[in-house]
This record gives structure tokens, C-alpha cells and sequence, in this order.
């Protein structure tokens, strides 16, 4: 089998138009363990997400915040070769509309209470 290299650029491509769906995911995730975890809703300093023990969790969930931004740029960065160069690089724009769609709800994960609550 013949190794293609745009090929491979556009899965690296798809991954971080996905990648805010996973970070979502994992997010979410450490949310509900803690709800399993602790038997109700966790709130603003109720109870410190560090006494959990999930620190494997919630380091991979600072992790992955910290990628959100390169996704963001690959998105603004196709948008704009699409508009200007009118050449389609071979990716549905319904892959362009969903990381839009996830990357507007991470931005509103960031003004939740559940967000406040993860980096009290």
C-alpha cells in the first residue's frame, strides 16, 4: 500500500475539526464522575475538584484545553484559503459546520458554572 501524503493531511485535518467534540466529551466526562462521585450536582467550591482523586482525569481535561485553540485556527485558516483561493481541499463543509458547532459549545462550556467549579 502506497503511502499518500495528502491523504494523510486531511485526516490530521478532520481530527482537529473533531478534536472540540473530544475535548467536550472529556470535559463532560469528569463532570459526571464527579456527580456519580459524590451523589449531587458539584458547584462553585462544592466540593474542590482536587479532593476527587481523578487526577489522571482532570489532568488529561487541562490537556486537551490546551489544544482547543490549534483547532480553532485550523478552522479559521481553511475557512479563509476556502473564501480566497475558491479551491476546495477536498473536506465536506458539513465537517466545517459541526467543529463550528463544537467549538461554539466549548466557548459556551467556558462561561458555565460547571467550568467555574473545574478551575476553582
Amino acid at each position: 500500500m502506497k503511502f499518500s501524503f495528502n491523504l494523510f493531511i486531511k485526516a490530521i485535518i478532520l481530527v482537529l475539526l473533531y478534536y472540540p467534540i473530544f475535548d467536550l466529551v472529556l470535559f463532560y466526562s469528569f463532570v459526571f464522575r464527579a456527580y456519580l462521585s459524590i451523589g449531587y450536582v458539584p458547584s462553585y467550591n462544592n466540593p474542590d475538584p482536587n479532593s476527587l482523586g481523578f487526577d489522571n482525569h482532570q489532568e488529561m481535561v487541562y490537556f486537551s484545553g490546551n489544544l482547543l485553540p490549534i483547532s480553532l485556527l485550523v478552522l479559521i485558516a481553511l475557512v479563509l484559503v476556502s473564501l480566497f483561493k475558491g479551491k476546495n481541499i477536498g473536506i465536506s463543509k458539513k465537517h466545517y459546520i459541526v467543529s463550528f458547532v463544537s467549538l461554539l459549545l466549548s466557548f459556551l462550556t467556558l462561561l458555565s458554572p460547571f467550568f467555574k467549579w473545574f478551575v476553582d
